[in-house]
């Protein structure tokens, strides 16, 4: 029986360049324009630091399990590197496991698992296909799979967008403290500057983590989010696929049906 070839999709990680431009650019104009101001030190204020950043962690982990909030940082790293897959190569190394296993049975297709190490959802679709479990089981356990990495990813985006909430508050906080501070001590002329400083700095600080960390870092993973439910469903419905032995034309149908008409594929004429 013909063997049928299946290409492989390169493993490697690529940096977002995206993710690092904009911060640079963002961050670079805020900081030109505080040097362009000439008094750099004044935005330099350590107890407004303990207020925002501290106040912030602080009460983000008290609203979670300390868990979650370690595993927001497996997240962060995937918006700085990680993984590039190709929507279309990978779509067509999926239709040539669909014609491997239709060609050779799913007892040969244990050579194939080699050329998938990179996408473990998927291996344990093709390995649950060749102990003979059925299509149903295989699209039940793959979907349960899928739910939690989604759930958990959910929660670390919860977790951000709950901290970018807090930290404007945490600002409005350190801005009281400072100003009654400022209003106890009226009659040192001495005070004022220092706790008017904290009243300013803690809601700059605030906003800055806010709206130039927390809330970008969100965004970009709910965006990377969701490719990675699409590759996902693209999983499941070629481990399901492979091993009811079906014509691997129906599984390109059911593949472009899940894409962007532009990221569709034409691999049979």
């Amino acid at each position: 029986m013909a063997s049928t070839s299946i290409r492989t999709t390169e493993k490697k990680h690529v940096i977002d360049i995206a993710t690092i431009i904009g911060l640079l650019v963002a961050f670079t104009l805020v900081i030109m324009a505080i040097f362009l101001g000439g008094t750099p030190q004044a935005f330099v204020n350590i107890p407004s630091v303990l207020i925002v950043v501290g106040g912030t962690f602080g009460v983000v982990i008290a609203g979670t399990r300390f868990r979650d909030c370690i595993g927001v940082s497996k997240y962060l790293i995937t918006t700085f590197s990680r993984q590039q897959l190709i929507i279309g190569e990978v779509a067509l190394q999926l239709i040539e496991l669909g014609l491997a296993g239709r060609q050779q049975g799913l007892l040969q297709m244990q050579s194939a698992l080699a050329t998938i190490q990179d996408k473990p959802m998927l291996v344990r679709g093709i390995s649950l296909a060749i102990d003979g479990a059925s299509d149903e089981e295989i699209q039940e356990i793959m979907t349960g799979e899928a739910l939690n990495i989604s759930e958990l990813r959910e929660q670390s985006i919860a977790l951000l967008r709950k901290a970018a909430e807090t930290s404007p508050a945490m600002g409005l906080i350190g801005t009281l403290v400072g100003l009654v501070q400022m209003l106890a001590q009226l009659d040192d002329p001495s005070s004022i500057g220092p706790s008017m400083a904290v009243a300013l700095l803690t809601t700059f600080y605030g906003v800055i983590l806010a709206h130039m960390l927390f809330i970008p870092f969100a965004n970009k993973l709910d965006r990377n989010g969701r490719d990675e439910d699409i590759f996902n469903r693209m999983y499941i419905l070629s481990a399901a696929s492979i091993q009811r032995q079906e014509n691997p034309r129906r599984l390109e149908m059911l593949i472009n049906a899940l894409l962007p008409e532009r990221e569709q594929i034409t691999y049979f004429d």
